[in-house]
């Protein structure tokens, strides 16, 4: 029998028909037009899950200073404490210290039984630096917030090699900028100026003047910030730049407002701003934001509350004392503002339009007095101070600059 075959007639009424190439672009319409009212959704659900995810990362480290605290009666310090410079360790932040509380201690272990053993240091019982460490060049999962793609990037102009000592999460300075020519102000805001004593053997013994925990916050637990967000440097040493990942250099930054008109909209440095470069005067490639976050130094570790979340970071000029000097800001990859722990271990989304106030007056910190000991000052010579004072007596940065300071006299809430 012969086969019969339909034939296949476009727009033949009553017959088989198939679109015409006005209803196949109306088709293509409306499915670009789902696209583009669901993608947003679907990129607004996985950000959201991401923020989730930074916020838990806080919730972690917050928690660890608890479980800290409950072991040893105190917050941890930085530089000097007794637990790391009795292992002859120096420089060291705050982050060594909480590894052993979010199930990392075999990177902290590793470290120390590097510093112990190796030939440099053990001779002659000399002190270990934390970035030298094989181990500190790990990068830790719960320090990481999955919003910032440059945490997966290698800054190609480090010369030390410790792009894996990487961290979203800094810890808070407070509203006082410490003058940090001497290594014991570049001291965790929570316990204040310290130093080992470098006389003799060089770790054996500890000059503490100010260890302390929950008693030095007399704010309250649940109105003072612990930690915030912080972006990571993009390995761009070019002109231009982001706020959130780039470092603008020669500011007078003692006057907040300086720093805060650097940039030239929410996000960018003005083109004429100068910016630390590779190699240059007022940087060091390996010191960018972010990375070797074990170090002692802010630039890793640290963030003030003085100007508000996602506001530039600036140094001064002076080679010695960059990265150290300087008024670093909390950032993050979220629409709007920055994830932040309070000491009580609650989280809270902090927006870029919290208050702040009076940033065009100078920052007053704590000052040396007299006396003389190791970096040639002695731990009892401060005057010291959490909250901001001038000549007319006290006053605020705003509420974003109340909630980091420990006992400024001021519980205030968002």
């Amino acid at each position: 029998m012969p086969v019969r075959r339909k034939m296949l007639i476009w727009g033949g009424g009553g017959r088989m028909g198939a679109f015409t190439l006005v209803e196949l672009l109306v088709v293509i319409a409306i499915i670009g037009m789902l696209i583009a009212l669901l993608l947003p959704a679907v990129q607004a659900a996985r950000e959201a899950a991401r923020r989730m995810q930074c916020s838990n990362h806080l919730k972690q480290h917050s928690l660890a200073i608890h479980n800290f605290h409950d072991i040893h009666d105190r917050f941890p310090n930085t530089v000097c404490d007794p637990l790391l410079v009795k292992k002859r360790a120096t420089r060291h932040g705050v982050w060594p210290h909480l590894l052993p509380f979010i199930e990392q201690a075999q990177v902290l272990d590793a470290a120390v039984a590097w510093g112990m053993t190796n030939a440099t240091y053990a001779a002659g019982n000399g002190r270990w630096s934390i970035l030298a460490a094989p181990s500190f060049n790990t990068k830790i999962a719960t320090h990481i917030c999955p919003s910032d793609s440059n945490a997966n990037l290698k800054d190609a102009n480090s010369s030390g090699g410790y792009e894996g000592s990487i961290s979203n999460y800094r810890a808070s300075q407070g509203d006082v900028v410490c003058d940090p020519v001497y290594p014991q102000l570049r001291s965790w805001a929570f316990v204040g100026p310290e130093a080992p004593n470098t006389s003799g053997s060089g770790y054996s013994d500890y000059y503490g003047g100010r260890l302390g925990g929950f008693d030095l916050v007399t704010d309250g637990l649940s109105n003072t910030i612990l930690f915030s967000e912080g972006c990571i440097a993009d390995g761009d040493w070019g002109a231009g730049g982001s706020t959130r990942t780039r470092i603008a250099a020669a500011v007078n930054w003692r006057t907040p407002i300086n720093c805060l008109n650097t940039r030239k909209d929410k996000n960018f440095y003005r083109d004429t701003q100068a910016l630390v470069t590779a190699g240059g005067t007022a940087g060091v490639t390996s010191h960018s934001l972010g990375r070797q976050a074990f170090d002692d130094y802010p630039i890793g570790q640290n963030f003030h509350t003085i100007l508000p979340p996602n506001s530039p970071t600036c140094v001064d000029t002076a080679a010695t004392a960059w990265p150290s000097r300087g008024m670093y800001s909390a950032s993050s990859y979220h629409n709007g503002g920055v994830n932040v722990s309070f000491i009580d271990a609650s989280c809270r989304f902090v927006s870029d339009t919290i208050d702040t106030k009076n940033l065009e007056r100078a920052n007053v910190y704590p000052v040396y007095t007299s006396g003389s000991g190791p970096f040639g000052l002695t731990t009892n010579g401060w005057t010291w101070t959490d909250g901001i004072q001038d000549a007319n007596g006290s006053f605020s940065y705003g509420v974003w600059s109340e909630l980091g300071s420990i006992n400024g006299g001021e519980a205030t809430t968002l």
